[in-house]
């Protein structure tokens, strides 16, 4: 790897550190269903098993495996489905709103949804 190369990587992993310490990582959401191999990956890299009731927090990936999936009630009160073979980042969470939508101002939930084309297949 080359010099050029492995600063920029270290730049991004410390600009990714910086941000999700800043961000507090504030609770987005709760599992409310998991069925097979479900993972919760955190900004350093750590990975804990997710299961009904487990919290996501702001900065955190859910990678799913084959046949699996998980449903994610967010703290405005949506469910976000995360399919089999998946990757998902919540970027940004904001909602300050009643969870029964009584209340606006909520930007809503900013997540990344990629296929987990690139290493999740071997979960």
């Amino acid at each position: 790897m080359s010099a050029v190369r492995r600063g920029g990587l270290v730049v991004a992993v410390l600009f990714g550190l910086a941000w999700a310490e800043a961000a507090g990582a504030a609770t987005a959401g709760i599992f409310q269903f998991v069925a097979g191999d479900v993972r919760i990956i955190s900004t350093p890299g750590a990975e804990r098993m997710a299961q009904k009731g487990s919290l996501i927090n702001v900065g955190e990936l859910v990678a799913t495996g084959a046949d699996s999936t998980a449903q994610i009630k967010m703290g405005d009160g949506g469910i976000v489905v995360v399919q089999p073979r998946s990757r998902l980042t919540v970027a940004v969470f904001n909602y300050s709103g009643a969870e029964d939508g009584t209340d606006a101002g909520s930007d809503g939930p900013a997540v990344s949804d990629a296929p987990a084309g690139d290493g999740a297949s071997d979960m």
